[in-house]
């Protein structure tokens, strides 16, 4: 919205500050502007400073065993008598929306922003910086006086174009617009045409994500984080998806024909994965390569064999995006070493069953990356937008699928660097993890990195203490600013040059967490204390708080029946263990 006197104020104000500016203006550190998004061909380098490991937290005394079998059945508390939490979880923030126009509001901290003007021309005002103000679709012209530069930055799954302004010759922003095609223009403003502050931009920038993770709508306020509002945790156990309700300690048996033979076909149900809105489980069929869908509101089931192809298929749940649609990896064709040269399934397709409309539609292809014949992807994550595909980098030469990437659908980017284990993208989409070989040589680590996906810059995370060991299988926290790792010693350290044979085989699995939010990371060790034989896997994180659940698998370690697995939920801030189930084959498990 314009206003007559409002431009011809601020052109008064360039007029008589353009004499004085210069001098006044204080140089920042710069940063050159952000390049379009661009397939990645090489690999970014480590660039964080090694830091000491934290103590570990002490983790409880494993418990007595209890059935878990009836839903009747309650969990086992544990605490650690000892226990100190050495991290503390982010303040809860008091978040407002206020309405800048029909259909878009901007959602914020009231702690750091108060939302002023009027409903003709509303606007934010940071509460610590009279000069820091923040509009949209403030349109106004600008001097000659300015320069500036323009570059793409995707915040929470948009595209925006970004535009500085600066006093010719300086370095110091005076206005900074992310517009979002012809009708949305954000902008950040210093009524007084002085240089807006480091803080006030960050701020603001934090301000616009949080908008548009709420895709532009009013803040939907999060109940405090209890049982009775989160929904329940899905695994597998013995060959069949169980649900745990937190609120009764219930437990549902979704499938009770797993785990036995009919016939000569043993039936397997594994790899749950719940809607982000908790209202669904998606769950595989081991035999059949089958995928299906519960909901937990009717009980009514959906099977996504449609328009199957003549050839041989296999399914694989990839997961939910945040609009209710399951997106599943279809692999066609088999396996044939009898011709020459050999050759692997010829097609990995993507496809999306919506929900609100029960249809199963085709989205995309995964191309096969690999010099081998038989090669070919096979998709197992999708970020919360849909936007991002990770997938496998299969063949069949390969043994155990190792090698993985992500698939830029908007940009068609197609990103496979970095040594083995599964890459992982953030929350907000604008981070990826992967693992880098580059120090192996030098202490025999491979190590996680972390990758800005619209900057290009790269931070390793070389924090750890530990040599000849490799960090794997990263999951973010709700929030993005933990990261769970897992930690596993290399068995053979006679050799020194990396092989990814050193992937094959790894038992003993310890769980890391990664705090990112300060300067530097730092890390805990978080089951390194436990008592016992152990082997632990990660299942996910709680979606709004940092709660998680893990799974120990002890017998993994030494090929032996003689332990049940473990699934455990687990809250590091206050470092309680809550045992939920014990059973043969715990394999997997979401939240």
């Amino acid at each position: 919205m314009k206003r007559k006197t409002l431009l011809i104020s601020l052109g008064i104000i360039f007029v008589l500050f353009i004499s004085t500016a210069c001098n006044l203006l204080q140089w920042l550190p710069w940063k050159s502007t952000v390049p379009e998004p661009t397939q990645v061909q090489t690999e970014p380098g480590l660039t964080a400073e090694s830091t000491a490991l934290p103590t570990a937290i002490p983790t409880s005394v494993k418990p007595s065993k209890a059935p878990a079998e009836s839903p009747e059945s309650s969990s086992t508390e544990s605490l650690s008598p000892t226990a100190t939490p050495s991290l503390e979880p982010e303040p809860e923030k008091n978040i407002n929306s206020t309405k800048m126009q029909d259909g878009i509001w901007f959602s914020y901290d009231s702690a750091l922003w108060d939302a002023s003007g009027d409903a003709f021309f509303p606007y934010l005002q940071f509460k610590s910086e009279s000069d820091c103000q923040v509009y949209l679709n403030y349109g106004h012209g600008m001097s000659e006086f300015f320069e500036w530069t323009e570059a793409a930055k995707t915040i929470a799954g948009f595209n925006f174009v970004v535009t500085e302004w600066r006093y010719t010759g300086t370095r110091d922003i005076i206005l900074k617009a992310y517009r979002l095609g012809d009708d949305f223009l954000f902008t950040v403003e210093n009524p007084q045409a002085t240089a807006l502050s480091e803080r006030c931009l960050n701020e603001a920038e934090e301000l616009l994500k949080l908008s548009a993770q709420q895709s532009f709508k009013p803040y939907t306020q999060q109940v405090p984080a209890t049982a009775s509002v989160l929904p329940p945790i899905v695994y597998s156990k013995e060959g069949n998806i169980y649900a745990y309700f937190l609120d009764s300690e219930n437990i549902l048996s979704i499938t009770k024909d797993g785990g036995k033979y009919m016939g000569d076909i043993y039936v397997r149900y594994a790899n749950p994965r719940v809607s982000l809105d908790g209202r669904f489980v998606a769950y595989e069929r081991f035999d059949s390569q089958s995928v299906y869908i519960y909901s937990f509101e009717t009980g009514q089931r959906w099977s996504m064999d449609i328009d199957l192809p003549n050839d041989y298929s296999s399914d694989h749940i990839m997961g939910w995006d945040r609009n209710n649609r399951l997106y599943i990896s279809r692999v066609i064709g088999v396996c044939n070493s009898m011709v020459d040269p050999p050759q692997g399934p010829y097609q990995s397709n993507v496809l999306r069953f919506d929900m609100n409309q029960e249809k199963l539609s085709y989205l995309t292809s995964l191309k096969a990356v690999g010099t081998d014949s038989t090669s070919y992807s096979r998709g197992y994550d999708v970020s919360p937008s849909g936007r991002f595909l990770s997938f496998w980098l299969a063949g069949c030469n390969m043994g155990d699928v190792l090698k993985a990437g992500v698939y830029d659908t908007e940009t068609e980017d197609l990103f496979t660097f970095g040594a083995e284990e599964r890459k992982s993208i953030s929350n907000a989409e604008d981070q990826m993890v992967y693992f880098s070989a580059d120090k192996f040589r030098q202490d025999q680590n491979v190590y996680p990195v972390v990758w800005d996906i619209y900057d290009e810059g790269a931070t390793g995370l070389d924090i750890f203490d530990e040599r000849g060991t490799v960090w794997g299988n990263p999951y973010w926290s709700y929030d993005d600013r933990y990261l769970i790792l897992s930690q596993n010693a290399i068995p053979d350290l006679s050799v020194r040059d990396y092989s990814e044979f050193y992937w094959w085989g790894l038992v003993n699995t310890d769980l890391v967490l990664v705090d990112l939010s300060g300067s530097v990371a730092t890390s805990v060790n978080l089951t390194g204390n436990y008592p016992g034989a152990k082997d632990w896997a990660f299942g996910a994180w709680s979606p709004v708080d940092y709660r998680m659940v893990i799974i120990n698998r002890p017998g993994r370690s030494d090929f032996s029946d003689s332990f049940d697995d473990e699934l455990w939920l687990y809250d590091f801030t206050t470092d309680r263990l809550i045992l939920i189930d014990q059973g043969v084959d715990i394999e997997s498990a979401d939240w």
